[in-house]
């Protein structure tokens, strides 16, 4: 099943470094970049609104953005079924490794981890993507 990655992030180098990183581990991978949080929420809104997702979907997601952040964003989501049926994979990518993230992202079922940025090779490896 191919698959599709979404980053979002409000850093353009982060964005093209972890494109790149996730590029070298598969170059037939589907990657959608959104750099605006506002933009982000609609998109996913509108991506999980659907009764099934045509691929295996992994989201990348920073923490600190303006206007809208990353766990905001994961509450909006929280009542879409394909969150709760965890038919998403959820991954933050930060540099706030702060206990108070970590407890928030801990009740939410779709997050898998919490990153400290950059992504890795190894990461990569240890994610299902």
């Amino acid at each position: 099943m191919k698959s599709h990655v979404i980053l979002i992030d409000d850093n353009p180098v982060d964005n093209v470094l972890h494109e790149q990183m996730l590029r070298n581990f598969d170059e037939d991978i589907e990657i959608s970049i959104i750099d605006n949080s506002r933009l982000a929420l609609k998109f996913l809104e509108q991506e999980f609104s659907k009764k099934s997702l045509e691929m295996k979907t992994t989201i990348f997601l920073d923490e600190i953005m303006p206007q809208i952040r990353g766990v905001e964003i994961m509450e909006s989501l929280e009542s879409m079924e394909m969150i709760k049926n965890n038919q998403v994979q959820v991954y933050f990518l930060t540099t706030d490794t702060s206990s108070s993230l970590l407890e928030k992202t801990a009740i939410m079922p779709s997050v898998r981890r919490v990153i400290h940025k950059p992504l890795t090779a190894a990461l990569i490896e240890s994610i299902s993507l």
